[in-house]
């Protein structure tokens, strides 16, 4: 048994200490996914669940038991009370974020800090020092430190307890498995260290590509890590549009002429009433195909699932499959704007996650200081609650005249995630509920047939979003592009809601997490003004294309030769359709769907 006592003792002599740390360091997590699956679900765990949670709590067991071991060896009150010192200010930090800023500990944090000086300090803390926020944080702080004392006080009491002949056998076994979980994560750093770009290194922080570690220690190495990759592919796009900006593009379109793209976010196009959805979730849309106003594609991808990757080549010039050299040519903005076009951008996004490292690598890259002025006539400063307020703000203050070339460019919160967020809860767009839904699937519980409910009604207020952008240029000589970053999956065909990256993904998942609705909307003025674009438009509606090539759509709309490739325009009579290959999941999109079981094509 002295042996056995020995191993456990960072655990059983310091438990208040062990315990707060796996709290702080992000343990709580984990056990709070495994609560809501036992007891807020009411399901039993998979197998592949139950190892994800252990090797993640396993992560944070392992620290916590290094930090308690030293604090034992050390065996001075000052060691220990610097250790409690260290995270009961972790445990300030991360309230303090999350609740004035909904934010955690990130690349975007670690930026801020550093570029922050004493003036802006003392700024920040006079506005955020006292908010209900922060006393809030202060609070839960302070009544953390009431409850270590108490726990401290009992800590011998209870390190004997646990140290019985009766209980110490358990308390071996749960510490051999949390430090052989913890020994096996430390394995998944390698991935991150030898990541040579943004793309492979955000792959490792998501947590569906690879069970990695989510604590805040880890997150502190992977912000410091992307950081310095965000800076490295920045200054080359920096160096790419600086390189660019005096040469002449022409356009040749007419000079009245108004280009909208629309971009959506989340969107399940099979959750459309234009790709065969049985709820009327797409009305407005639905009428303007009726009426000849709207082509519908039926066969287009992203290359990625996730919003940055799929922007940051979707807004570059690049051709190749993945735009993977994206940050070699420049954006489109950049060349509308050189070709004389009032180039406007409205974001929704703008502000939205803008501490999380996914919006980080986004935002670093389209709204570099350096890059503004080359890119953009006028822009939205702030985000707002629903994309139809970011549309009334967009008609309240852009300057847009009919009289000009306009490229105008919306890009919707749309279906994100919390999807009964993202619409006004009102009787006009609270229109489905869970027993709308009518499929029987034996892992449809009604909180999920509810959140499918939520979804459509996103859709449905999404096709609202996107009919009042086309009253607004209606009357104008325009011609506008719709489509999403990516799919999502919303218990489509089995029990899961989100996107993953597995490596081997199955066909049904390529299908509804890559497949992407892409709509072409014209006025009657554009129309009669372009009969032979109009043509091309609709004859284009079936061929497989790809968002890497969007670029070249807008180059042949505006008639700018610069850059253009026809072979990568879907819309040119030259169009050669190229493999459709999704690179960070190494799989081709078209072999893929040529696997879906029959009845689901």
């Amino acid at each position: 048994m002295r042996w056995m006592r020995t191993f456990i003792k960072p655990v059983t002599h310091q438990l208040p200490l062990f315990i707060i740390i796996v709290l702080v360091l992000g343990g709580d997590e984990p056990l709070y996914r495994l609560f809501r699956k036992l007891f807020l679900d009411v399901a039993l765990p998979s197998l592949p669940f139950l190892t994800d949670i252990t090797l993640r709590f396993g992560f944070v067991f392992l620290q916590a038991y290094l930090i308690t071991a030293l604090v034992n060896f050390v065996n001075r009150k000052w060691f220990k009370g610097c250790i409690y010192i260290y995270i009961i200010g972790l445990m300030l930090v991360r309230r303090f974020l999350r609740y004035n800023f909904h934010a955690e500990i990130g690349p975007l944090i670690l930026q801020l800090v550093a570029d922050t000086n004493a003036s802006e300090t003392s700024e920040f803390l006079a506005t955020y020092a006292f908010t209900p926020a922060s006393l809030k944080a202060y609070g839960i702080v302070a009544a953390s430190i009431i409850i270590i004392i108490v726990c401290e006080l009992l800590r011998k009491r209870i390190g004997r307890l646990l140290s019985s002949r009766l209980l110490a056998p358990i308390v071996a076994l749960l510490t051999f498995v949390g430090l052989g979980s913890g020994i096996y994560m430390c394995g998944t750093f390698r991935r991150l260290f030898e990541s040579k770009s943004v793309a492979e290194a955000f792959y490792w922080y998501d947590p569906n590509v690879v069970i990695r570690p989510t604590d805040l220690h880890s997150k502190f190495i992977y912000s410091v890590v992307i950081s310095k990759l965000v800076a490295k592919e920045v200054v080359d796009a920096q160096k790419t549009a600086l390189e660019f900006k005096d040469t002449p593009v022409v356009a040749t379109c007419d000079s009245t002429l108004n280009i909208v793209v629309i971009v959506g976010e989340s969107f399940n196009k099979f959750h459309s009433t234009l790709y065969g959805y049985p709820l009327l979730t797409s009305p407005r849309l639905a009428h303007e195909k009726e009426i000849g106003n709207l082509c519908v594609f039926s066969d287009f991808c992203s290359s990625y699932n996730t919003t940055t990757e799929s922007l940051k080549g979707m807004f570059s010039m690049s051709t190749q499959p993945g735009n993977n050299d994206w940050f070699k040519y420049p954006t489109f903005f950049q060349v509308f704007k050189q070709a004389g076009f009032n180039v406007q951008f409205w974001d929704n996004q703008l502000n939205y996650g803008q501490f999380m490292p996914y919006n980080f690598v986004l935002s670093s890259y389209i709204y570099d200081p350096k890059m503004l002025p080359l890119m953009y006539s006028q822009r939205n400063e702030h985000s707002l609650d629903y994309d139809g307020d970011i549309v009334n703000d967009f008609i309240k203050n852009a300057t847009c005249d009919p009289s000009k070339r306009n490229l105008t460019v919306f890009h919707l919160i749309g279906q994100h995630m919390r999807y009964d967020e993202r619409y006004p809860h009102t009787a006009d767009f609270e229109h489905f509920t869970a027993d709308s839904i009518k499929r029987n699937d034996s892992y449809l519980t009604p909180s999920k047939k509810s959140t499918i409910a939520q979804y459509d009604n996103a859709t449905r207020y999404n096709d609202w979003v996107v009919g009042q952008i086309i009253d607004y240029f209606v009357d104008r000589n325009a011609v506008l592009f719709y489509f999403s970053d990516h799919g999502e999956e919303v218990y489509d065909f089995h029990d899961y809601q989100g996107r993953d990256h597995a490596a081997n993904p199955s066909p049904m998942t390529v299908k509804y997490q890559f497949s992407v609705p892409m709509l072409v909307w014209t006025s009657s003025t554009y129309r009669q003004l372009h009969p032979n674009e109009t043509a091309e438009i609709q004859a284009a509606v079936d061929r497989p294309g790809s968002l890497d090539g969007f670029s070249q759509m807008l180059l042949h709309i505006a008639g700018i030769k610069d850059l253009y490739e026809p072979t990568r325009d879907i819309l040119s009579p030259n169009y050669q359709p190229r493999p459709r290959l999704l690179p960070d999941i190494n799989v081709n999109y078209d072999d893929a769907l040529k696997k879906l079981p029959t009845p689901q094509q």
